[in-house]
């Protein structure tokens, strides 16, 4: 819904969609966003993806200022980062996610969901982990 009324001339973000559809406050904003993301990529609507991932990684920064990331964000963030993540055309929202990772690093490696999903694998594709690691402890 949220790729037609964009394509019909109300933002993706904008007061009218948000009110009907988003709650930025909710904890699942950043599946949201991520998901509206893959349909602008899927279908190569740059306005559409390129709003969806501004908003995705507005999302990120406001909820790192709480010191502490909701499961439901750590999840979406391993379906865009880990090794069986889709391949994208637009590799912008992933590389700007990674960053976010790396600058937050401290506190994402205290989050058990975090940990967990990253010895099992599925929170960043290998070579990420490395650099991870690299950072975490460059940051201790």
């Amino acid at each position: 819904m949220a790729m037609l009324k964009h394509l019909y001339g109300i933002t993706y973000g904008s007061r009218e969609l948000g009110n009907s559809i988003i709650k930025p406050d909710t904890e699942n904003a950043a599946e949201i966003h991520l998901s509206v993301f893959m349909l602008g990529n899927k279908y190569d609507v740059s306005s559409l993806r390129n709003t969806a991932g501004q908003l995705f990684s507005d999302f990120l920064e406001e909820e790192s200022e709480k010191g502490w990331f909701c499961d439901e964000t750590i999840l979406v963030i391993s379906k865009l980062l880990a090794p069986h993540a889709p391949q994208l055309a637009d590799q912008d929202l992933i590389e700007r996610t990674t960053d976010f990772v790396m600058d937050h690093c401290v506190t994402f490696v205290k989050d058990k969901t975090f940990c967990r999903l990253l010895a099992d694998g599925d929170m960043l594709h290998p070579n990420q982990v490395f650099e991870f690691l690299a950072t975490v402890g460059d940051s201790i």
